[in-house]
């Protein structure tokens, strides 16, 4: 009576046992201090443009379009003329600027062979004077002028320009076979000396352009914040500045602004010191930029991802299964991550995982390679379900657990492009390129995931 006694309180303590739910102590979460990486220097090579159409209209207004002349004597050739101009035409390229003026011209000229004061107090001509013209009641002459522009720009961030005359072509001439003179040559004398002025007038208008100013302006708004949206604000922290490779294409005057930067990323605006603008380096450097960025996830927005996957699944073990009904992510020790696991079917309850991310960069996917039950689990399913201590759990659990970040850094890449594009002073316009982002570490934090990246890219800065 007394072994029957026993055997039905051990059959009803294991019937108990096995009826009740797994309900393990749920793992320490116990990170460690989170150390940002380092920032490493970046030199930024940004394209500039400046359109020097203005101070080129402004020199081409500031000459006579019309431009009439004479020179009378009593003995020799005469003449009159009438040249007038059209617009200037501007081609820069390389290191100058090809200056073209078309115009017209028209010349009255009259000879005389001799003149004599023998008979007037004054020389009059005692010959029959000629009287000629190329130009007049007929279509005017054609002549062409150039000149070549020659900008540099100077330690102190000014411009030095020199035009120099290149031609002056008379594509028709005057020539007079009446008296054998081809006025071509005072022509061109005349014409020179009508648009000395012009050539003046550019390099005036060229070296008024204020580089230092736009330098200034430039480098302050590459100090100041530039605003990404939800991902925070990215601080250039410009330490040093050179400028070369000075072009010039139509009327654009090209540059490449070099930054010497520590580049940086953070959630809030940083107050900074603003910095008068330093002298021209020489300092070379690489293309575009390179930001070190700390991507933070929420364990409870990524709970809400490991979902989509995991709500549901069925996993069947011989004659049992269990069906997952949701999971939350925790931070955890030894920077590894805490999966709670709630489930029923053949037996229910909550089940605790752990296990280290581990970022694939061919794949773009953190998964977790290593991920196990936790020690206080192990020992409880040891205790009251050990069919549940399985493998086949562990590595459906790895299985599930992996996500891929292609989605999300293509998305974060875009929307980073379109902070960086727009006018962030009036006047500056800055245009951006994204490279990629690419992921260096990933970190457990306390209540998020932190995802060490980096991004590359091109900036370009144009100044209307």
């Amino acid at each position: 009576m007394i072994r029957s006694s026993i055997l039905s309180f051990v059959l009803i303590s294991g019937l108990l046992v096995s009826c009740k739910s797994i309900q393990p102590t749920p793992p320490p979460i116990e990170v460690g201090i989170y150390q940002a990486p380092k920032q490493e220097k970046s030199s930024v090579r940004i394209p500039v443009e400046m359109d020097l159409a203005t101070q080129f209209k402004e020199a081409d207004r500031a000459v006579p379009y019309d431009f009439k002349g004479k020179q009378q004597q009593c003995e020799g050739v005469s003449y009159s003329y009438h040249f007038k101009r059209k617009p200037i035409q501007i081609n820069g390229k390389g290191n100058k600027v090809a200056i073209d003026i078309d115009g017209k011209y028209a010349l009255k000229l009259n000879y005389c062979a001799h003149c004599s004061d023998l008979l007037t107090s004054t020389m009059t001509c005692v010959t029959p004077r000629v009287y000629v013209s190329c130009g007049v009641d007929e279509p005017m002459r054609r002549i062409h002028v150039g000149y070549n522009t020659y900008v540099k720009l100077n330690n102190n961030y000014s411009l030095s320009s020199k035009t120099k005359l290149r031609t002056i072509d008379p594509t028709d001439r005057c020539e007079i076979s009446v008296f054998r003179y081809d006025a071509t040559g005072q022509l061109v004398k005349e014409v020179k000396g009508s648009l000395k002025d012009l050539a003046k007038e550019i390099d005036k208008q060229i070296e008024s352009l204020d580089i230092r100013k736009e330098a200034e302006l430039t480098w302050k708004s590459l100090a100041a914040p530039i605003d990404m949206g939800p991902y925070g604000y990215l601080n250039l922290a410009p330490e040093k500045l050179a400028i070369d490779n000075l072009r010039l294409k139509d009327t654009k005057l090209l540059f490449d602004l070099s930054v010497e930067a520590y580049p940086s990323v953070s959630l809030s605006p940083i107050k900074t010191t603003e910095k008068a603008l330093p002298d021209l380096s020489d300092f070379k450097s690489g293309k575009g930029f390179n930001v070190n960025l700390d991507i933070k996830a929420q364990y409870d927005s990524l709970s809400s991802l490991i979902n989509q996957n995991l709500a549901g699944q069925v996993i069947e073990l011989k004659r049992q299964k269990i069906v997952i009904a949701n999971a939350q992510i925790h931070g955890a020790s030894d920077d590894q991550l805490a999966f709670e696991v709630d489930f029923t079917g053949s037996k229910s309850g909550k089940l605790f995982f752990v296990g280290t991310p581990v970022f694939n960069d061919t794949l773009q996917e953190i998964s977790f390679p290593d991920l196990n039950f936790d020690l206080e689990t192990k020992n409880v399913l040891l205790r009251s379900a050990k069919w549940l201590f399985s493998s086949v759990i562990t590595n459906k659990m790895r299985e599930l657990t992996k996500y891929n970040l292609k989605d999300l850094l293509a998305t974060m890449s875009k929307e980073l492009e379109k902070q960086l594009n727009g006018e962030i002073e009036p006047g500056v316009f800055l245009s951006g390129k994204m490279k990629g982002i690419s992921v260096n570490k990933i970190f457990p934090a306390h209540d998020q995931l932190i995802i060490q990246s980096n991004l590359q890219g091109d900036l370009g800065v144009a100044i209307r």
